[in-house]
């Protein structure tokens, strides 16, 4: 797909002042046929819908431009059939069937007129839809490298091609012919498209816009209509990560605001310490801390250590609430293993463990723990040491609370990407290839 098929086939002619005119109908000069003509006084060229003879329509004797007597061909929306897009009325008065210069790629242009508002274009490619008007303006250009801006918006290239004309039918204000070709540019900044068509001596600019396949469908009554394949040069990205990104900006912002708050506030407060040299036979012991008093309702935050070494120690912690003998457990594995083998050193484990103990009411506690070892049952002492604490914020759901915020966002940007990657992987300027059709 390239972005010039979505160009309106103008050829460098503007249109014609519009003004009101009668259904004009004559009789084909080769084939004798009645040909009707829809934009009697602006068109200048007729193709016989009998014969397909292309004819001087604004020449009284009807002169044949190109007698070439091609078949006819049906077309997705016919010669004559009405459709309202931006709540006017457009009835199709011309077809053209353009390829780009490698002949690989085929597109649709309906010329569209209305006595009232003109012309307009109505181009599809790979199920690709655009509505096409042209746009008087001098615009400032300094070569096909930098950007363009058209009102608020800032184009930038995307292609340059030499469309060829394959194929007409119906009538135009201008001259046209199979083989007709001409210079275009492109530029992009979705859903719109600038086009830039060049013939000898004159260059027209026109304004693409994307639409939806399912409006042109509507508002033709069509029953079917062509898969949409890929992405089209100008079509809108349904990921909008510049929104998404500025409210997960503000929202990672609130969060590390509300974090450090409650850091700030937090009372981070011991409460009670351990720090014991176990003796074997201690396994089957079970010891006992002094009373220690939460003020109000709080976490409990637990820290332990034991300088085990190709060792482990495990610590079981209970906490008992004196008044109502609420319990609350918690326990702590502490192993560190170390060596070398064919991949060298290597080492595992850690001799600290930490862990919470989450909403524990106001009260007065004891602390009962027990240790388990196998320094102990080798009959050697263990050392251990341990600190509680209360009210103690964690950073770990912050960082949850991080990744939560993000991660939606992470996926939409890889996948907006990849969308904009399709998008530009036909254009003159293309960036990373990946994905797949629509």
């Amino acid at each position: 797909m390239t972005a010039t098929d979505f160009g309106p086939n103008l050829f460098g002619e503007e249109p014609p002042p519009v003004k009101k005119t009668a259904i004009r109908k004559f009789n084909c000069p080769s084939c004798g046929g009645e040909i009707q003509i829809r934009a009697a006084g602006h068109t200048l060229t007729a193709v016989c819908a009998h014969c397909g003879s292309v004819i001087d329509a604004a020449d009284e004797r009807f002169t044949i431009i190109d007698d070439v007597k091609t078949k006819l061909r049906p077309t997705l929306i016919e010669i004559g059939q009405r459709g309202a897009l931006d709540g006017i009325e457009w009835e199709v008065i011309g077809y053209v069937l353009k390829s780009d210069r490698t002949k690989q790629y085929f597109w649709d242009e309906y010329l569209l007129f209305n006595p009232y508002h003109g012309f307009r274009f109505l181009v599809q490619m790979d199920g690709h839809w655009n509505f096409v008007r042209v746009v008087k303006e001098d615009f400032q250009r300094m070569g096909f490298v930098t950007t363009v801006w058209h009102q608020e918006h800032s184009f930038s290239p995307f292609l340059r091609d030499q469309p060829i004309v394959q194929y007409v039918k119906g009538e135009f204000y201008w001259r046209i012919r199979k083989g007709d070709t001409a210079t275009t540019e492109d530029y992009v900044a979705p859903p719109y498209m600038l086009s830039f068509e060049k013939v000898p001596g004159e260059e027209t600019a026109s304004l693409c816009e994307y639409t939806e396949p399912d409006v042109v469908q509507a508002a033709f009554g069509l029953q079917s209509m062509p898969r949409r394949k890929g992405v089209g040069p100008n079509q809108p990205s349904p990921f909008n990560v510049a929104a998404l990104m500025k409210t997960a900006s503000m929202a990672v912002v609130t969060a590390f605001v509300i974090h450090l708050a409650a850091v700030a506030a937090s009372a981070s407060q011991m409460v009670v310490t351990m720090n014991k040299v176990f003796q074997p036979g201690d396994q089957t012991r079970e010891f006992v801390s002094e009373p220690f008093t939460l003020p109000r309702q709080s976490n409990i935050y637990i820290e332990s250590s034991a300088p085990v070494s190709n060792a482990w120690a495990e610590l079981g912690l209970t906490f008992v609430n004196e008044t109502t003998k609420e319990v609350f457990e918690l326990t702590q594995g502490m192993e560190f293993y170390y060596g070398s083998d064919s991949d060298g050193p290597w080492r595992e484990g850690s001799p600290t463990a930490d862990g919470y103990l989450s909403g524990v009411p106001a009260g007065t506690y004891r602390m009962t723990y027990d240790i388990e070892s196998d320094v102990l049952a080798k009959q050697l002492p263990l050392q251990v040491t341990m600190t509680a604490k209360r009210d103690v914020t964690s950073w770990g759901n912050f960082f949850w609370t991080m990744f939560l915020l993000l991660a939606y966002p992470a996926v939409a940007w890889l996948r907006s990407s990849a969308f904009e990657n399709r998008r530009w992987e036909n254009s003159d300027f293309p960036r990373t290839s990946s994905g797949s059709d629509e």
